[in-house]
């Protein structure tokens, strides 16, 4: 996928949330992931299931960061995620997610 339908396909998804997601709206019952995932084909047989961590589905460990996002990510910000992604040197795999929630959780202000 080029970089500009990445981007597009990911800041549609984040834009269509930021715009329906308001606390009482019809929309705020909606849920949706996004996830984009960078594997090495000969890397997945051989550590089945699959994220090329040591261990079972149980016992796999995973480095995460999340964070509740209010706007949909920059142009920039999509860029990157794109570049680390496509990379050829980057790791053999990684993914990145967005999970679109909305309603009450967005009532809460900022800290």
């Amino acid at each position: 996928m080029t970089r500009r339908a990445f981007t597009t396909l990911l800041g549609d998804f984040g834009i269509w949330h930021e715009r329906n997601s308001a606390a009482g709206t019809p929309q705020a019952n909606l849920y949706a992931i996004m996830q984009a995932r960078r594997t090495m084909r000969w890397l997945h047989p051989i550590t089945w299931p699959g994220a090329g961590e040591a261990g079972d589905l149980i016992t796999r460990r995973y480095k995460i960061k999340d964070a509740y996002l209010r706007r949909s990510l920059s142009d920039s910000q999509l860029a990157t995620v794109h570049r680390h992604l496509t990379n050829p040197t980057g790791p053999p795999a990684g993914g990145f997610q967005l999970f679109g929630c909305g309603g009450q959780v967005n009532t809460v202000g900022p800290p």
